[in-house]
C-alpha cells in the first residue's frame, strides 16, 4: 500500500527570515494606523470642543479604518510517499 503525503512546509531559514520581516513591517503598520487614529480623535475632538463653545452643532464623521492583515509564511510543497509492506 502507498499513500502519497504533500504539504506545505514553513520550515526553512528564508521562510522564517521573511516571517521577520514581514512581521515588523506588520507591526510598523499597526503603529502608524493607531498614530493616524489618535491624531484624527484629537482632532476630532478639539473641532467638536470648537463648535459648541460657539454654540454650533457638531456631527461626528465616521471614518473606516483599513483593516491590517499579518502576511502568511512562505510555503514550500513538499512530497512524499508513505508506504507499508506486509510479508508473510
Amino acid at each position: 500500500m502507498a499513500i502519497p503525503l504533500e504539504y506545505n512546509s514553513c520550515l526553512t531559514e528564508k521562510a522564517l527570515d521573511q516571517a521577520i520581516v514581514d512581521y515588523q513591517a506588520y507591526q510598523k503598520a499597526v503603529q502608524e494606523q493607531e498614530r493616524q487614529r489618535k491624531e484624527w480623535d484629537e482632532e476630532t475632538e478639539r473641532i467638536k470642543e470648537e463648535k459648541e463653545k460657539n454654540g454650533e452643532s457638531f456631527i461626528v464623521e465616521e471614518r473606516q479604518w483599513p483593516e491590517i492583515e499579518e502576511r502568511e509564511f512562505l510555503t514550500k510543497l513538499k512530497k512524499f510517499v508513505v508506504g507499508l509492506d506486509t510479508l508473510g
